[in-house]
């Protein structure tokens, strides 16, 4: 909705709000009791500075004079509806509207996003991408919480989500170390939604490997924006290749449950089913909070959900040792 602004509506800041000193605030007390607003203004209905910097500080005038002067024509402040001709609200005015946003839920890009063999973090980072929605300089600046575009790593250029995945001269080279020579010129010319979309759909495995291009793509895309995340929070980046060697490793690790036969799939689930207890059982489920049970949390983090195995420990791993201990302590005191 917008609203027509009018010096009278309560809306707009008290030039009372501006004063800054209890001696001036007594001036202006004195003043605006003796005289109206259109006795600051000049012969031409502008602010007059020359009025206002005899009882307003300079700070206050800067805003003062960036709202706009009265005008004897001005009416009182109404509501419109800016979706209609008639700026009435009409239902069937904000059905078309909410209809008309430009996103297609239908587009083939949300099933490259959403069924890409990668971890479900990583297919919500692609789904930020394609939305513009990660958290770069430009983004912060474009909702006010920042006062700087400029990227932190090379200070070349606007940190647009394009940049900071493709673009940024220092990230090039971690694309040009798995990129054919043929494809470098094309790749690095798309815009992002096409960029996403030839990227993600594609079939081919990189030479020299049995990895899918796609997984691949989507995992060097997670390590750079981390990377990135790591540079501005933490004064830290990694190098080029460590980037590149990581993000082969997972996708690797990644591609490995596709390379899985189905019957393995099946025999796993039908020879691990937890059996129904006898009748004489009384089956209770119980949930205790994380922070009362850090043992199978932790135990939990170490599983990944793309294996199909049974892990069997002999042993408490080391990471458990400080766990078991804190458990042993807090039973003997």
């Amino acid at each position: 909705m917008i609203l027509r602004r009018n010096l009278s509506h309560p809306s707009v800041p008290s030039l009372r709000s501006m004063i800054t000193s209890y001696a001036i605030l007594m001036i202006y007390q004195r003043m605006m009791s003796a005289c109206t607003f259109a006795d600051l203004l000049s012969a031409n209905g502008d602010w007059d500075i020359g009025k206002l910097s005899t009882t307003f500080t300079a700070e206050a005038i800067s805003h003062i004079i960036s709202v706009k002067s009265p005008d004897p024509n001005d009416t009182e402040d109404v509501i419109i509806w800016r979706w209609s001709k008639r700026h009435n609200f009409e239902v069937s005015s904000a059905y078309s509207h909410i209809f008309a946003s430009p996103w297609d839920d239908k587009d083939q890009i949300w099933d490259l996003i959403w069924k890409n063999m990668v971890p479900q973090r990583v297919c919500l980072f692609l789904w930020l991408t394609c939305r513009q929605r990660l958290m770069t300089n430009s983004e912060r600046c474009r909702r006010g919480l920042g006062t700087s575009a400029v990227c932190p790593r090379c200070h070349m250029a606007d940190e647009s989500v394009l940049h900071t995945l493709r673009d940024c001269v220092e990230l090039k080279a971690a694309w040009m170390q798995l990129l054919a020579p043929g494809m470098r010129e094309v790749f690095f010319q798309l815009d992002l939604h096409s960029w996403l979309r030839c990227n993600l759909s594609s079939h081919v495995a990189l030479p020299g490997d049995d990895i899918p291009w796609r997984i691949l793509f989507a995992s060097l895309l997670w390590q750079l924006w981390k990377n990135q995340n790591d540079l501005v929070f933490n004064n830290l980046s990694a190098p080029t290749k460590s980037l590149v060697n990581k993000s082969l490793a997972l996708a690797r690790y990644y591609n490995e449950p596709l390379k899985q036969s189905s019957s393995l799939v099946h025999r796993v689930e039908q020879n691990h089913v937890w059996p129904r207890p006898p009748k004489c059982w009384v089956t209770k489920i119980i949930w205790t909070p994380r922070d009362a049970n850090k043992l199978a949390d932790r135990l939990a983090k170490c599983v990944n959900s793309h294996l199909f195995d049974v892990l069997t420990l002999d042993e408490p791993p080391d990471y458990l040792q400080p766990i078991l201990a804190a458990d042993i302590s807090a039973l003997h005191s």
